[in-house]
């Protein structure tokens, strides 16, 4: 699935309009449109679990308290084990408008639990019960971010630390600073909630 340029700005743009009534949102905008456009532009289909750990480190060092979440999404048409990150209640996922091979697209990306194309209450329902999860998200729940950076990532034939490179790569291009290894030490044992 590829997305038009124009499409991704309109969402980033939607992110950036409903960003405006979060205090002290500039930066978490950033993060999340910046995660949104290396998701769609670069091409990372089913990067939810790296690019949700990203959004949450990023609005943690912002000073925000989100929650990681691990669970399903399900639509009308069907369901799929995923992570995204709540703050404050509200839903915050960019990688949902690019799942996986084999899983239809099913909603634009969500900020603050709106849709980007419908700009209405997403109408999605994130959470754990249809099915349960499948491998490798049933092991990924239990997993802390460290533990998942060594098991997902060496399972790709990836070095251990790309799940941090890809957080500071993240942040970087949302103009936030952040160290590598200070960030592994401090969110290394974080583990994802399992909602339901």
């Amino acid at each position: 699935m590829a997305f038009e340029v124009e499409q991704v700005i309109m969402w980033i743009r939607r992110a950036q309009a409903l960003g405006g009534k979060i205090r002290n949102s500039d930066q978490l905008v950033d993060a999340f449109c910046v995660t949104l456009e290396k998701i769609c532009i670069e091409s990372w289909p089913g990067a939810c679990h790296d690019t949700s750990a990203a959004i949450y480190v990023i609005f943690s060092e912002l000073g925000f308290s989100p929650t990681l979440c691990i669970g399903e999404v399900i639509s009308e048409k069907t369901h799929f084990d995923h992570s995204w990150v709540e703050l404050d209640g509200l839903i915050y996922d960019a990688a949902v408008c690019f799942p996986a091979a084999g899983i239809e697209f099913v909603s634009a990306p969500i900020f603050s639990s709106i849709d980007l194309t419908t700009l209405e209450k997403t109408s999605l329902t994130f959470g754990w019960r249809r099915s349960g999860l499948n491998e490798p998200a049933r092991l990924i729940s239990t997993q802390t971010l460290d533990e998942y950076s060594v098991y997902v990532h060496k399972k790709k034939g990836k070095s251990v630390a790309d799940l941090w490179g890809t957080i500071t790569y993240i942040s970087s291009a949302a103009g936030i600073n952040l160290n590598q290894d200070e960030i592994r030490k401090k969110y290394g044992s974080v583990r994802r909630f399992l909602r339901n």
